[in-house]
């Protein structure tokens, strides 16, 4: 998700990007992805991971990661676009042209990278916060468990 919305804020905001992302921000910007990240761990000492909160929980904050994945990506491309077809009509110096060249390339590069890491952790997750429950065979359970984690694992 913070690469998304870096990669967002680059396109969308390239004149005033470095003022924008400074190395004190992204620190802070880890930090509280990091934190994000083991709440649910913490959570999950303090309450029954079968009671009704923690699976709400889960999917919220994976529905949210995904809805903004999605808003970032869909807005850099377009913001791409128009910046691609403004720079075809209006004469923009060869510096600015190479640096959104430069950050086209980037975008690129990062919605391969983000796209491959949702189509292989996104079953996993989906079994997890959904399925898990509603499987009664344990070798069926166990065997689509495995199944989901090493595809998760070959990312």
């Amino acid at each position: 998700m913070l690469i998304s919305i870096e990669r967002y804020i680059a396109i969308k905001y390239s004149y005033s990007y470095h003022a924008i992302i400074t190395k004190r921000r992204l620190v802070g910007a880890v930090l509280t992805a990091s934190l994000l990240v083991i709440f649910p761990s913490f959570l999950s000492i303090f309450v029954n991971s079968s009671s009704v909160i923690f699976p709400i929980f889960l999917v919220f904050t994976i529905a949210l990661s995904i809805c903004v994945l999605v808003y970032c990506r869909i807005a850099v491309y377009h913001e791409a676009r128009k910046q691609k077809l403004e720079i075809k009509t209006q004469q923009v110096s060869a510096e600015a042209k190479e640096t959104f060249l430069k950050e086209n390339k980037a975008l690129k590069t990062t919605s391969f990278v983000i796209g491959a890491a949702l189509v292989t952790f996104l079953p996993i997750i989906c079994f997890r916060a959904f399925s898990k429950s509603q499987i009664s065979s344990l070798v069926v359970l166990f065997a689509l468990e495995v199944g989901f984690e090493s595809l998760a694992l070959f990312n």
